[in-house]
């Protein structure tokens, strides 16, 4: 559609704002908004310590990635373990 934002634009426009205030806690919603992508959500979280990201309404996608790579998945939340809110 062109009458609405891309998906990218979206993430790009909140990257935008974490990176802009640093001092601020940030909680990004549903994996914000990548669970497809957890390479992605992990970049972020190194890159901004002030950002966390919530479990809710994605169990499905998680589930699904677990049955593609369940290591990755487990490895991830063990790494990010004081990052995760559990929604």
């Amino acid at each position: 559609r062109t009458d609405v934002p891309s998906h990218e634009r979206l993430i790009a426009s909140r990257d935008a704002v974490v990176e802009r205030y640093p001092k601020m806690t940030f909680v990004a919603l549903h994996f914000g908004s990548q669970e497809h992508d957890l390479r992605a959500v992990a970049e972020r979280l190194d890159r901004w310590p002030n950002c966390v990201v919530d479990t809710a309404a994605r169990w499905g996608d998680l589930l699904r990635r677990t049955q593609e790579d369940r290591e990755a998945v487990r490895n991830f939340f063990v790494h990010y373990a004081d990052r995760i809110v559990w929604g």
